[in-house]
């Protein structure tokens, strides 16, 4: 039985307050899995406890006040056998970001046929203006930090887009088949 991280597996440059999805591969097993982030000689901190090893990704929203760093590993262990582990082969760098950073997350909920997902905004800095597009949604733009229940009348994956504003200052983030 093996784990192979795929991602990030060294010399990725991953910007705090962003999402990045670590991947792997596993054989001869199928089980539960953990996954922790190591950070030069410090004990290894959980980001992930009992994911399907079938998933082979995991998105990770790293924190806003994520501390920059470049000797950040990740580590994933079987739960079910620490001998199946395996870490990222080479060191990566968690880079500090100023100014404003937008990122959310959705929570889905199935009606029927189509569906509702209530999105939270996980944005940093100082923004004072939020504008969403939520594509296939109703209602399809919403400004402001908190969007109501967006409708979906299909089920499906849809693009989703934030900008945040802070004065000049402003950022977007766009998760496409979200």
């Amino acid at each position: 039985p093996f784990i192979t991280v795929l991602a990030p597996n060294g010399g990725e440059e991953i910007e705090q307050n962003s999402s990045f999805m670590i991947e792997w591969d596993y054989g001869y097993w199928d089980g539960e899995l953990d996954i922790h982030l190591a950070k030069g000689t410090d004990t290894p901190e959980p980001l992930a406890l009992g994911l399907s090893a079938s998933d082979t990704t995991y998105e990770w929203n790293v924190f806003f006040d994520q501390e920059p760093g470049n000797d950040y590993r990740v580590i994933i262990t079987s739960q079910d056998d620490p001998a199946i582990t395996d870490t990222s082969d080479m060191d990566f760098t968690i880079v500090e970001v100023d100014g404003v950073v937008a990122t959310f997350t959705g929570e889905p909920t199935v009606i029927e046929t189509g569906g509702a997902v209530t999105f939270t905004d996980l944005s940093s800095g100082d923004q004072d203006t939020w504008e969403w597009y939520f594509e296939g949604g109703e209602p399809e733009t919403y400004q402001g930090q908190t969007p109501p229940e967006i409708v979906y009348e299909t089920a499906g994956m849809y693009d989703v887009t934030l900008t945040v504003y802070s004065g000049n200052d402003s950022n977007e983030t766009l998760k496409e088949d979200y």
